[in-house]
């Protein structure tokens, strides 16, 4: 069955879901931060902390096949950072996603994983409460490994993340019975797209706050268009 898949510099589209791609190089997965619109139009997350990264759990790890969709350089928009290869231009990124050398890969964690963390951080509490109704957190991205890489990872049935804000590694590990490791490092620019978590808080004035008791998917949409 075809991917119901669309690329383009400011979102992407995958089976009924927009997610956000601007500003996607200085996000990354867990980061907690505020939901601005820039002077062109473009709606993206300003990041201002993260869940502390040995507190993500990832829920999974998968595999998307976007080889048969149309796209080139300027839906791709900019350099993306691949881990164990480094950066690369947008139409090479295009082309080796095209020809299979490269592959979409999407983490997630479980929503109430990632609001157990955050209720756990103060630094990440103060900074939701801060922002207010425009507080977000991203609970699942996208980042682009080799082929061989991205299937190993999304092979993997248990995961264990550590590292700083800024340099991070997720370690997949095999089947039961098998000692097979897939380690991956991701650093800003390695963020394909992206998408936020609304909280809804404790007590109706941000001033009486104190934990996330529940929470909303917050796509991109067409308002958030250019």
């Amino acid at each position: 069955m075809a991917v119901d898949a669309r690329v383009r510099d400011n979102h992407f589209y995958l089976h009924g879901v927009n997610y956000f791609r601007s500003h996607a190089e200085a996000v990354q997965f867990g980061d907690v931060g505020e939901k601005k619109t820039s002077s062109a139009h473009e709606t993206y997350l300003s990041v201002r902390e993260s869940v502390p990264r040995n507190q993500l759990k990832i829920e999974r790890a998968t595999q998307i096949d976007i080889h048969s969709v149309a796209l080139d350089a300027r839906d791709i928009g900019a350099s993306i950072t691949i881990p164990g290869v480094g950066s690369l231009g947008a139409a090479t990124v295009a082309r080796q996603l095209e020809d299979q050398t490269l592959s979409l890969v999407k983490l997630e964690t479980l929503p109430t994983d990632i609001v157990a963390a955050a209720n756990d951080s103060l630094p990440v509490i103060a900074e939701l409460i801060r922002t207010g109704d425009a507080g977000r957190l991203v609970h699942q991205a996208f980042v682009i490994l080799e082929m061989k890489t991205a299937l190993n990872l999304t092979h993997s049935i248990r995961f264990e993340v550590s590292g700083t804000t800024r340099s991070w590694t997720i370690t997949g590990t095999g089947s039961s019975g098998s000692n097979s490791r897939t380690v991956v490092t991701l650093t800003p620019g390695t963020t394909f797209a992206y998408l936020l978590l609304k909280p809804t808080w404790d007590a109706s004035s941000l001033k009486d706050c104190k934990r996330i008791a529940e929470w909303e998917d917050d796509p991109w949409s067409r308002k958030d268009a250019v």
